[in-house]
């Protein structure tokens, strides 16, 4: 049942309507409030310390790492310049290495059915003088997927496709060890 109310400028009000947008407005503004301070963000930004605000990424290796760490990096907030000389830290990749070996076997064909990908990166951090801000870390992330021997195409399309996740993934995951050590 709707009140309305009659004005002397022959306009109604409807009570019942403005009702329900002052509550939706209400729960959606406490429902961002919550996930503001319980510390949620959208995936792929992380909030960086104080003195990873300007950073150079250095690497001999993993192309694909490097891009997925500016992109990260940008993302939440931080400047990417293109030499050290510019730059408050240094994120310095010192190794990344991908891998594959067999999983599992076909007992009947003894060819394989079952691989694993592996990436391990070392990294560290320097300030702008050489003083070390983040000692040298190893992060490894691992993947498995079936292969099928008629499908090869569809298979080394798949492995590409992990392997381009795995990067976006380590590059997250060495800017989440970067938060936890703020």
């Amino acid at each position: 049942m709707s009140k309305e109310i009659k004005s002397n400028s022959n306009s109604r009000v409807n009570y019942s309507g403005m009702l329900k947008v002052f509550a939706l407005l209400l729960v959606t503004g406490n429902s961002i409030l919550f996930l503001q301070s319980c510390g949620w963000h959208m995936r792929g930004t992380i909030v960086l310390p104080d003195n990873m605000k300007t950073v150079y990424v250095q690497s001999n290796s993993g192309n694909g790492l490097v891009r997925e760490l500016n992109r990260v990096l940008k993302s939440s907030g931080a400047t990417v310049v293109n030499n050290a000389a510019g730059a408050t830290a240094i994120l310095m990749i010192r190794s990344a290495k991908q891998d594959r070996r067999v999983l599992s076997v076909s007992s009947t064909t003894a060819r394989a059915q079952e691989y694993e990908l592996s990436y391990i990166v070392d990294f560290s951090i320097e300030g702008s003088h050489g003083k070390e801000l983040y000692p040298r870390q190893t992060a490894t992330l691992l993947r498995d997927y079936r292969f099928d021997e008629n499908d090869v195409l569809g298979k080394g399309s798949e492995e590409r496709i992990l392997i381009k996740e795995m990067e976006k993934d380590m590059a997250l995951s060495i800017l989440r060890r970067l938060r936890v050590r703020k």
